[in-house]
């Protein structure tokens, strides 16, 4: 709690003093008051009691108050006076006078008094803190400008009273912004807030506080502060003031810096080793995603020239090959007995050809997986496993779990067709079970069979199926190589399980997309057997459509009013021809068959969209089904199959169920 400040008031005008003592306790100024009517009775009470400060009428009734300028030496005198005269302002502070002020008859001069006394309060104890500075570190008589030291006078709370030229070239801060602040406004954060409890605590007890503080100056720089702070005692024994010494020992600290340079280079040669170390290992990991990369972009080109020559078997020979039978077929109807064995002969190679290629297709790149997704070619392989080597696969997927990434699908298919073949040749089993199952950031892929097993730990580093398999050395590669992994695990006589997981992002599907509708769309036209049907052909290979068109020509009954050698186009035509029959080839650019397919019965729900194929498969089919399609004919069957689908389709009684 600060203690008030004596301050004597001469003033022999009752109006005045009233009116001094009113701003007293109005203002609760921390003043304890006494007064005098006249010099002699101020002269008493000075003999006996000492003064923070001085409040003086000039005229009083037994003379002038300058004239008690010898009896109170240092204290703070303030002059107030009725008579405005430069030349008595200027006499009475030549004589010792703090300040003067004029009274006014509407006493305004009260307001300025507060702040009149507090400005020579101040004055008079920084004069009294350089003389103690002077006393207690026993400096020169000259210790406001002593050089090296930087010196701060503070009060009882911290508040800077006054400092040195040394104190404002350290800081950086100008005096003018130095006092009536804290040493707060030096604080750079390194300290934590125990130390200053700790540092006020000891000075606030009396006792001298010494230590090293890390400060921060205007400009943001720090600086390491050796510093003294020194409490001065009042008569009570209270510390009041504070002297704080401070030097700046920052080029101190970095020469002690230099006696340990030895050990800091040792250090660091550490360091700078390990550093290097861990750059080669960056590069060597760098290297091995260089790799990665190299080795994907090279499985990328493998998959797209295997699926460049399934499409040149599929568009190309396949489709030659079509044709032909298809026109041999219709030489073959008219029934020509000279040439009808031959043609039965070529009719039959055809045919055999047609197979191959298909199966080669198959081989390289099952189209199902591209026209359909993993899911569905996962349960074409089965129905294919199952034929070429009698082993039952159970597949056990969602078409959630469908992969967003064409290669990824590429390669968990070729994966799961590698791991069957593996268990066909050596679990010893005629069954298996693949799953497939996905969360928003792992796709996980099981294969397992309960046959022989093995001991993972004598698998070798490497194994390959030559031809286009590759074995688990290499699907376990390309997964870690994709961010994923491959577990197995196996013992002699339990089986195998062998978990493929792949990191994959979650996506919904997008409006219009096959992911749209899985709900069977069926159509509700019935035509009478005496209508002649308006049939639009869909394929992108012309020579099909040609040879279609060449079959149904010749067929009472049938019309072909349209062609289309791509989804879109098939779309447009069915809107503004608006046919009977569409013949829907499955893979076409643009617009694949099956969405072209739920396009258009969307717009028309009566029109009988057929599936027309190279492949059989029940996956294609049952897909064709959902977007709609009443029937299914392969561009392999005879002519007679291909005219019968279309009757059937058109002139049954709407079913959903057939």
């Amino acid at each position: 709690m600060t203690t008030p400040a004596k301050v004597l008031y001469l003033e022999d005008v009752e109006i005045d003093r009233r009116a001094f003592l009113q701003l007293v306790r109005e203002q609760k100024l921390p003043w304890d008051v006494r007064i005098a009517q006249t010099l002699a009775a101020a002269r008493v009470i000075l003999s006996h009691s000492r003064f923070d400060a001085i409040i003086a009428e000039y005229h009083l009734p037994d003379g002038d108050s300058t004239e008690l300028f010898d009896a109170i030496q240092d204290t703070p005198f303030i002059l107030l006076t009725r008579i405005i005269q430069e030349e008595l302002a200027l006499h009475t502070l030549a004589r010792g006078a703090n300040d003067y002020l004029p009274k006014a008859p509407d006493q305004w001069h009260l307001a300025a008094l507060p702040i009149t006394v507090d400005k020579a309060l101040c004055r008079r104890r920084i004069m009294d803190a350089e003389q103690r500075i002077t006393r207690e570190l026993r400096l020169p008589a000259t210790a406001s400008t002593a050089v090296g030291y930087g010196i701060a006078v503070t009060d009882r709370d911290g508040m800077i009273l006054w400092a040195n030229r040394d104190f404002v070239d350290m800081t950086g801060y100008p005096l003018e912004e130095i006092v009536g602040r804290t040493h707060s406004i030096l604080k750079s954060g390194f300290q934590d807030e125990g130390l200053y409890r700790d540092l006020w605590t000891t000075i606030k007890e009396g006792r001298v506080w010494h230590g090293e503080l890390v400060n921060r100056r205007k400009d943001g720089t720090l600086y390491i502060d050796d510093q003294t702070i020194v409490p001065l005692l009042d008569v009570h024994g209270q510390a009041d003031h504070f002297i704080s010494v401070k030097q700046d020992i920052t080029e101190r600290k970095v020469a002690d810096s230099a006696l340990r340079q030895h050990e800091q280079q040792l250090a660091e040669l550490n360091r700078t080793l390990e550093q290097q170390i861990a750059r080669r290992t960056e590069q060597l990991e760098r290297g091995n995603v260089q790799l990665r990369e190299l080795h994907a972009k090279l499985t990328q080109a493998e998959q797209r020239e295997r699926r460049k020559i399934a499409e040149m078997l599929h568009d190309g020979l396949q489709q030659l090959l079509v044709a032909a039978r298809m026109r041999i077929d219709e030489v073959r109807s008219r029934g020509q007995d000279t040439a009808f064995e031959a043609l039965e002969q070529v009719y039959s190679l055809l045919g055999e050809s047609i197979e191959a290629s298909r199966s080669l297709t198959l081989e390289l790149f099952p189209p199902v997986l591209h026209d359909l997704g993993l899911v569905p070619a996962l349960g074409w392989l089965a129905d294919w496993i199952q034929e070429k080597q009698k082993l039952n696969v159970d597949v056990r997927a969602a078409d959630e779990a469908e992969p967003l990434s064409e290669d990824m699908k590429i390669f968990l298919f070729l994966a799961v067709r590698e791991l069957l073949f593996n268990v066909s040749k050596h679990a010893g089993v005629n069954s298996a079970v693949v799953s497939l199952q996905r969360d928003p950031t792992e796709l996980t892929v099981q294969v397992i069979d309960r046959g022989r097993g093995m001991d993972t730990s004598r698998l070798p580093a490497s194994e390959n199926r030559g031809g286009l398999g590759f074995g688990l050395f290499s699907v376990q590669q390309r997964l870690e190589w994709m961010g994923g992994e491959m577990r197995i695990d196996s013992a002699p006589g339990r089986g195998t399980e062998i978990t493929l997981k792949v990191p994959c992002a979650h996506k919904r599907p997008v409006a219009g997309t096959k992911g749209d509708a899985e709900t069977l769309v069926t159509t509700t036209r019935k035509v009478p057997r005496s209508q002649r049907l308006r049939v639009l052909l869909a394929d992108d290979h012309k020579m099909v459509r040609d040879g279609i068109a060449l079959i149904l020509k010749g067929k009472p009954g049938l019309e072909v009013i349209g062609e289309a050698d791509d989804g879109l186009m098939a779309v447009e035509l069915a809107r503004t021809l608006n046919p009977d029959v569409v013949l829907m080839d499955v893979s076409m650019p643009r617009l694949d068959g099956v969405e072209a397919t739920r396009q258009i019965l969307l717009e028309h729900p009566d029109i009988c969209v057929i599936g027309v194929s190279m492949h059989d498969e029940e996956e294609i089919t049952a897909e064709l089904r959902r977007a709609g399609a009443v029937g299914f004919v392969a561009k392999t069957s005879a002519q007679d199959d291909l005219v019968a689908t279309i009757r059937q389709c058109c002139f049954r009684e709407s079913d959903p169920e057939k």
